[in-house]
């Protein structure tokens, strides 16, 4: 999952992930994101700053959604 608001960069690590052949879904709102949340990403890329819901916020609801998962 990628949450940035930034367009551009945004864009940028879509396509470099995708390049690798990492599905991506991407988010430019951290509501949206956390609506559409399905467990078990294998990484998360979050902005700290973005519309609604920040990455941190994001994060606690990650946390609380899955709390066996593991955060590094």
């Amino acid at each position: 999952m990628c949450l940035e608001d930034d367009f551009s960069l945004n864009e940028s690590i879509k396509e470099l992930l995708e390049a690798e052949n990492f599905i991506v879904d991407s988010f430019y709102d951290g509501e949206i994101a956390l609506d559409n949340l399905i467990s078990n990403y294998l990484v998360y890329i979050l902005d700290v700053n973005t519309p609604n819901i920040g990455g941190l916020s994001l994060l606690e609801h990650i946390k609380n959604i899955n709390p066996n998962q593991k955060f590094d």
